[in-house]
């Protein structure tokens, strides 16, 4: 390519002024000094100027007009810039606008964009990001609201091109308005019509936590639910009548009684203490003892029935009541037995259990079940009141100079809090609605033969779809996991006929069921265990003490001595870290991604999901205005907390907003629009759990329910997604923009996790494509490919389909030589294993052996049975060509997996016959 190595515009003066006016400095003839280099030293600011050479130098109209393509950044900023503000963030956000114009024509390879080309590249610049080096990345949810200006001024790119003699690069006569309806427009698309324009202009974000990353936050609330289920249940009931227990122990229920009651209800010591001087130590003990004698009364019951429904017990009651838990259909009946366990314990309906057990394969009567029961009744459960060690442990720490809610209290809410969240994940719905009693849940038996034994029963929740269906009751199925979350959360909110199921209500003045109720419900509660979990997910607190260990090893590699504590530290870590739990924390490259951006991003998150009733949140941007106006001033009279966020504000907010809010009334700065486009900018492009969020996770794991590195929980609830849940899902016209969406982001993490292991936990075809695609990728190099990854799945993929045996991922060149193609076109709802083996768009993964190797078992009884059933040789034969294609994907995983050796069995019984 041909180009000049200077700028020669025909006015050479402005440039001169404006570059100067930055800060820029010339050389002795005037020009500018460093003007062609890459970085600049503008008013003691370093700015890179970085085009990434493999993209641009394709760039048309930078070759027609000989110019190149980072000097054509360089005008564009430098003209649209305002010198008398300086080098700000409007600055580098222009320069990165304008790289990603350079590169958006390369993609569409076109010299002068039309009218069609404006929206699709707001779209590509909404979800694109940009580092110093000119190297993009997929963003997971659109720019905020501050990067509106900035767009507008696209308006106003053409003008400076005319002024330095260069042909227009937008369509003439582009004004604001219409940039506007285009980038209202964006907003619908890259959102999947999750946010409108108006709420992204109030400062609303749609924030995406894609599902490598939203798993460990499902898994983790699962786990918390599942382990404090039965004493947030204890404590609610308490709590529920705290006036009548205050009574009862001869106390009047008023503000110091119930914080009394609130002490001892969370293991603190309030006997003898200064405060309660006036009150009868005796009627004291009396409380304590109540609120004991009721605790215990009530987990008694509930304890031992956790213990019953424990996949231990199951075998057990099994065993007792003589199923063969050897047998091939042994997790069908376990299934099943966990059914009618959950009935006796949560329904408390005999006559259904005796019905279920009559209608059981296993011979026994529900006088063998109650036997085998009570066998295990006799197991003695811990009773007593959670201990402020208790809490503390599971991340529950009160700030004794803070005003916060009783440790009682607050388990409550999280345990209450992390139900909902689960539930919200597993069905994928909007935070609109989940305003349903029970009475909206119905039960039926399951006919569907395929899976009707393991769980005999099917449930749909009959309630409004607001926004696809106004007032008009729909019926949604749910999963028989997702029915026992909405009954055991009922029971902790304390359900009252007419009144929602999943959440509390505390205000008399609105529908408790409506869609306004029911969102505010649940974006609480998705947000309110997120600080905890990134402290107390067990996985996370392995992965630091690994890094820990490893740092203070390299300390002493280095010759630095350690200091006593960090001998004993050292040494505790070591005695822990050499288990196989341990072992596959430090494997998983994907948790320890995740963990590095979340601990990245988590200042500014926790602004962001901080409670406005918080004192350092109350009016906090009036307090940094103040800062801004006098900041050694307001650091000698403000705390800690509000120095931590005038610092956050400092460093994440740009400097046009900061300018905003130095000039806008009181009035403006406590309007919580203007709060929110404020915030906005601090949060922007973290991951952070939202009500939208669980949507799209939901679509991709049910995508992905078969992919190992989505995690067990992930698994073992999605595989029961029905294929009649799914259908209505996609069929819904309003889910259509999060499904295309999809195709991309599960494409996207599946060649991501493949690179990060390296393919050493993938087998089939594609896998071999792969090799050859990414064989000079290295792992730190996976930030710089997300884009390359992208361009890949959107041009080269036609559709994705998951199946047990693994996916198929259908590419626009190899479609017509797929195994399912008919007329050249492959057909992916044809997909079986017979087909999809030896295909040339098949990946499978090691998570998928066991199904593969279960649906081996009948091609190898008919191989083995044929020569004395005198099977004809046309019939066998395709047998043969799945067990050799099964066996070769396996061995591609597991060289030494037992059925293997079967499979070599039976073929050479077979040929030698």
């Amino acid at each position: 390519m041909t180009t000049t190595t200077k700028i020669t515009p025909k006015n050479t003066w402005m440039i001169k002024s404006q570059f100067k006016a930055l800060g820029g400095s010339f050389d002795d003839k005037g020009a500018p000094s460093g003007f062609e280099s890459e970085v600049w030293k503008l008013d003691e600011v370093t700015c890179h100027i970085r085009i990434q050479n493999s993209i641009a130098s394709k760039n048309i109209y930078c070759i027609a007009n000989s110019i190149e393509p980072t000097n054509l950044c360089k005008v564009l900023t430098i003209d649209n810039i305002n010198s008398n503000k300086g080098v700000n963030d409007y600055f580098f956000a222009l320069r990165d606008m304008i790289i990603l114009l350079i590169y958006y024509m390369v993609d569409v390879k076109k010299r002068e964009l039309e009218l069609s080309d404006i929206q699709p590249f707001l779209e590509y610049y909404l979800m694109t990001g940009i580092d110093n080096s000119g190297i993009t990345h997929q963003r997971v949810s659109p720019r905020s609201f501050g990067s509106k200006p900035l767009i507008l001024h696209l308006s106003r790119i053409n003008h400076s091109l005319e002024y330095y003699g260069l042909p227009p690069i937008l369509p003439r006569g582009l004004k604001t308005a219409r940039i506007e309806k285009y980038l209202e427009k964006a907003i619908e698309i890259t959102s999947a019509g999750e946010l409108t324009y108006s709420d992204w202009s109030a400062g609303g974000t749609f924030n995406n936590l894609p599902l490598d990353y939203g798993q460990y936050y499902i898994e983790y609330l699962d786990n918390f639910f599942k382990d404090n289920y039965e004493i947030a249940c204890a404590l609610s009931e308490i709590i529920n009548c705290r006036d009548d227990i205050i009574s009862e122990s001869g106390l009047i229920s008023n503000k110091n009684t119930i914080q009394i009651f609130y002490a001892l209800l969370s293991g603190r010591n309030v006997i003898n203490n200064p405060k309660y001087k006036k009150y009868n130590d005796y009627r004291i003990k009396n409380l304590k003892e109540t609120i004991n004698d009721r605790y215990a009364t009530l987990t008694k019951g509930s304890l031992k029935s956790k213990h019953l429904l424990s996949t231990q017990s199951a075998r057990s009651i099994a065993k007792d009541m003589g199923i063969d838990l050897k047998k091939k259909n042994a997790k069908a009946e376990l299934d099943r037995l966990k059914v009618i366990l959950f009935c006796y314990i949560f329904e408390n309906n005999l006559k259904k259990v005796e019905d279920l057990l009559k209608e059981s394969h296993f011979d026994t009567t529900i006088d063998d079940f109650h036997s085998a029961i009570k066998k295990l009744n006799t197991t003695k459960v811990k009773n007593t009141l959670p201990t402020k060690e208790y809490y503390e442990e599971i991340g529950i720490i009160n700030d004794p100079n803070s005003i916060s809610k009783p440790d009682a209290l607050t388990l409550v809410n999280k345990v209450a809090s992390a139900g909902l969240t689960v539930i919200t994940a597993l069905t994928g719905w909007r935070g609109s609605e989940y305003g349903f009693g029970l009475n909206s849940v119905i039960s039926f038996k399951n006919t569907d033969i395929i899976d009707q034994y393991s769980h005999p029963f099917r449930h749909k929740v009959n309630w409004r779809v607001f926004k696809t269906h106004g007032d008009k009751f729909q019926q949604r199925e749910i999963t028989q996991g997702v029915y026992e979350y909405i009954i055991r959360l009922s029971k902790i909110n304390s359900t009252q006929n007419g009144y929602p199921a999943l959440y509390k209500t505390h205000s008399s003045k609105n529908d408790p069921c409506d869609k306004n109720s029911s969102y505010s419900a649940v974006s609480h509660a998705v947000k309110f265990n997120w600080a905890t979990f990134l402290d107390h997910f067990k996985p996370f607190t392995m992965r630091r003490e690994i890094d820990r260990n490893n740092y203070l090893k390299d300390k002493i590699n280095e010759g630095c001595d350690l200091t006593q504590n960090e001998n004993k530290e050292l040494e505790a870590i070591s005695k822990k870290i050499n288990t196989q739990a341990y072992k596959e924390v430090e494997n998983d490259y994907q948790l320890k991604i995740a963990l590095d951006r979340f601990d990245s991003e988590r200042e500014r998150v926790q602004f962001i999901l901080m409670r406005s009733s918080f004192t350092v949140k109350k009016d906090w941007l009036l307090n940094y205005r103040q800062y801004l106006r006098e900041p050694n001033l307001v650091r000698n009279e403000r705390g800690n907390d509000n120095q931590t966020i005038y610092h956050l504000l400092d460093k994440y907010l740009p400097e046009q907003t900061k300018s905003l809010i130095l000039s806008q009334p009181d009035s403006t700065l406590k309007n919580k629009v203007f709060a929110a486009q404020c915030s906005a900018s601090v949060v922007d492009d973290c991951l952070y759990p939202t009500p939208h969020a669980f949507r799209h996770i939901w679509a991709e794991a049910v995508f992905r329910r078969f992919d190992g590195d989505v995690g067990w929980m992930i698994r073992s609830n999605f595989k029961h997604i029905s294929k009649s849940m799914w259908l209505a899902y996609i069929r819904n016209k309003d889910n259509t923009r999060i499904l295309e969406g999809m195709k991309i982001r599960v494409s996207s993490a599946l060649l991501k996790n493949w690179l990060l292991k390296q393919g050493s936990d993938t087998a089939g075809k594609f896998d071999r494509f792969l090799n050859r695609v990414f064989k000079n990728t290295a792992i730190n190099n996976l930030s710089s490919i997300d884009e390359a990854i992208r361009k890949f799945t959107l041009n080269e993929v036609d559709s994705i389909k998951a199946n047990p045996w693994g996916y198929c991922i259908n590419m626009k060149g190899t479609s017509s030589i797929a195994r399912c193609a008919n007329d050249e076109v492959a057909n992916p709802h044809d997909a079986s294993p017979e087909l999809c083996l030896g295909c040339v768009n098949f990946l499978m993964n090691s998570s998928n052996i066991d199904y593969v190797v279960f649906h081996s078992w009948q091609h190898i009884n008919l191989v083995e049975s044929a020569s004395d059933a005198e099977i004809p040789p046309s019939l066998v034969t395709p047998s043969i060509e799945y067990l050799k294609q099964a066996r070769k994907r396996i061995s591609e995983l597991n060289s030494t997996h037992p059925i293997i050796h079967r499979y070599d069995e039976t073929i050479i019984q077979y040929q030698g016959s």
